[in-house]
């Protein structure tokens, strides 16, 4: 298990402490038996210093005998240190279907965005999303960052009511949503949606629905 140093005598790294670590809320969706990955960023800023310090950046971090373990080096916690961690599943898949970012610098250091993420017929995957919230490094006793996973994508459910008489057997076939949008921009400053567009032209004279990612 490797320690986090720094030549930086505010960074020093807590070799007396725990490294940091990750534990996790399973989602509903999700079950303790198919959730074995995930993708986490975070970094920090020391007491009294403005510059942002990233420590993971699109780390892969895997669960092993029911412990989650991340790529490289262990990283330690700095004392009084602002931390902030994000995290990322598309069931267990590598986001393909779109650019994650994570700023290191300038004024968005430490917010991660997902730029044109597309969710349409030929790409069906559950994207779930978790943040940590602020974290103080302490000298010792700080716990696992917890992740609590919530739902970035909307689930159409379409139900079908008839008039006939009880045991009056209908048939619905092709049934279509039209005005569907299915690309957008995920932001973790505001932590919704935006910029909307579609990777298909519907026909929008007869459309009936509208649907947006949550």
């Amino acid at each position: 298990m490797g320690i986090y140093t720094s030549t930086n005598p505010i960074e020093e790294a807590l070799e007396s402490g725990a490294a940091i670590g990750f534990s996790t809320n399973v989602t509903r969706v999700l079950t303790n038996d198919n959730f074995n990955k995930f993708i986490g960023y975070g970094g920090y800023t020391p007491k009294d210093v403005s510059d942002y310090r990233t420590i993971f950046s699109g780390v892969e971090v895997s669960k092993d005998a029911g412990k989650w373990t991340y790529e490289g080096a262990s990283k330690y916690w700095v004392k009084d240190a602002a931390y902030k961690f994000y995290a990322h599943n598309c069931e267990n898949m590598a986001l393909t279907k779109c650019i994650p970012e994570f700023a290191t610098t300038g004024s968005d250091a430490g917010a991660f965005n997902i730029t044109d993420f597309v969710c349409n017929k030929g790409h069906q995957h559950d994207l779930i999303y978790a943040e940590s919230g602020t974290i103080t490094g302490k000298e010792t006793g700080n716990s696992a960052v917890s992740f609590s996973f919530k739902h970035l994508l909307s689930r159409v459910k379409a139900s079908f009511k008839s008039g006939f008489d009880p045991g009056f057997t209908i048939e619905i076939s092709e049934v279509e949503l039209h005005n569907v949008y299915d690309k957008a921009d995920f932001s973790s400053k505001s932590g919704a949606w935006s910029n909307q567009s579609r990777t298909i032209e519907y026909n929008l004279a007869n459309s009936e629905w509208t649907m947006v990612p949550l």
